[in-house]
Parts: structure tokens; sequence; C-alpha cells
């Protein structure tokens, strides 16, 4: 019932504020694969990302990868973006590349863009021309706009002259209008 699922909500805030904790951590983990409803295995996923260690980064990358819920496959790949671990960033340049569904595919994206490491610029330059998805090279395209950098400026600049497919090149012409630099 919905008491008794704010309930559990309550709970896994409190238990996952232990941040670094190893007992809080195998506690939330046990949510994420139970069988209760997906805003609760949620929230746990949420708070694993809270943690900061390189144990919850390789639960939430098992989870991002495989969970039969979306929406908690979906908040994973957020809390692996709340990580401060530069493995992190590589979980999402990984999970950008093959995760099993677009939609994660572009959340990966997304979420490496708010990243803005010199790694994460690259591994957006890369994505904006790999394989032939074009949602997810526009989604690329739409995180390099959220760097407000040089390299990212440039790189934003040559997709919009140069790119193949003209639905991305439109993308990068959009998102530059957007910006503020003269060029």
């Amino acid at each position: 019932n919905m008491e008794s699922s704010r309930q559990k909500r309550q709970v896994i805030v409190a238990m996952g504020i232990h941040r670094n904790n190893a007992a809080a951590l195998e506690a939330l983990e046990s949510i994420v694969n139970s069988k209760e409803p997906d805003n609760v295995r949620d929230d746990a996923a949420f708070w694993i990302g809270q943690q900061d260690t390189k144990d919850a980064l390789s639960f939430l990358l098992k989870v991002a990868r495989g969970d039969e819920a979306r929406s908690v496959s979906e908040k994973a790949i957020f809390a692996i973006s709340q990580i401060d671990l530069e493995e992190a960033t590589d979980a999402l340049i990984d999970l950008g590349r093959h995760a099993p569904l677009r939609d994660l595919r572009k959340k990966a994206v997304f979420w490496l863009g708010q990243r803005a490491s010199k790694k994460a610029v690259e591994n957006l330059k890369t994505f904006a021309y790999e394989g032939n998805d074009t949602e997810v090279q526009k989604q690329a395209v739409f995180a390099l706009s959220q760097i407000r950098d040089e390299d990212a400026l440039n790189e934003m600049i040559k997709i919009a002259k140069t790119h193949p497919d003209p639905k991305v090149r439109k993308q990068a012409i959009f998102w530059l209008g957007d910006s503020d630099d003269p060029r």
C-alpha cells in the first residue's frame, strides 16, 4: 500500500545518508534486487550512487545494463553520474556504447555531458559520429552544447559543417544558435 511504500522510501533515505558504509550499501543493493515496487528500487539505486565507491559503481553498472524495469536502469545510470570517481566517467562511456536499449544509451550520453571533463568531451565527439544511431548522435551534440568550453564549441562548429547526417548537422546548428558565442 501507499503508506508502507512511503515508509520504505524513508528507510532507504536513512540508509543512504550513511556514505561509504558497507552495511548500508549491502542493504540498498538487496532492495534493488528485491521484488519491491520500482519507485522503491529507484530510490535505493539513487542512494547507492551517493556512496562514491567502486563497489557501488560496479553494482550500478550491472543494474544499468540489465534490470527488468527500465526506470530502475535509468536511475542507475543517473546514480553512476553522481559518483565522484574517474571510473564513473568510463562506465558512462561504456553504457553510451553498449547499453542494451537506445534510451539507456542516450541517458548515458546525456549524463556524460554533465561531467564536463576532458575525457567526457573527447568521447562525446566520438559519439557524435560513431555508429548509425542518429538519436544517440543527436544526444551527443546536445551534451556537447551543455559544456561551456572552447573545445566543445569548436567540435559543435565542425559537426555543423561536416557531419554526414543532415539531422545531426541541423541539431548542431540549432544548439550553436542557442550559444552566446559570436562565431
